[in-house]
């Protein structure tokens, strides 16, 4: 399923197909996608939160279904090794990498990170703070930098801003 999330108010729907096109190498469908979040209005940081937020509960699972699968691979590394017949091992260091991968980041949520940063939303603080813990030096510094304009602006009572992570 592609549509993510349905902003009220405008007939539109951001979806992963315009999030992954603003990372795009091509001037046309990065203009695109800016045109569709742009056309949400008001609404454009709303459905940027959202799709974090359902990006970032299917990162959560794959992590607890990846920690099963690497406790499985275990075994099935020390097994043959112990046995002397460890000739598959490469095999399953082959699968650990991928399992790993597996866990990474989305650039859905890379890109809607990127995008939520140029907003001046203080709710928006939890996902720039996930963002920080993003394996791209780029994010990193533009979430820190926005980072450095909303936290001073947080009271005890945003605390309901931060996400579970």
């Amino acid at each position: 399923m592609n549509k993510l999330t349905h902003a009220e108010g405008p007939e539109q729907a951001l979806t992963k197909d315009v999030l992954e096109k603003l990372g795009s190498r091509k001037e046309t469908q990065r203009a695109q996608a800016e045109a569709v979040i742009g056309s949400l209005g008001a609404f454009a940081p709303d459905a940027l939160m959202a799709v974090l937020r359902d990006e970032g509960e299917q990162r959560r699972r794959r992590r607890k279904l990846i920690w099963v699968a690497l406790a499985a691979l275990v075994v099935l590394m020390v097994v043959p090794a112990a046995t002397g017949s460890g000739h598959n091992v490469g095999v399953f260091g082959g699968m650990f990498t991928a399992i790993c991968g597996w866990a990474a980041v989305s650039t859905v949520q890379k890109n809607a990170a990127r995008k939520l940063a140029e907003f001046d939303d203080i709710r928006s603080t939890g996902f720039l703070l996930e963002a920080l813990e993003y394996d791209d030096k780029q994010l990193r510094e533009i979430a820190a930098a926005k980072l450095t304009v909303l936290l001073p602006r947080l009271k005890a009572s945003d605390a309901v801003l931060l996400t579970e992570e």
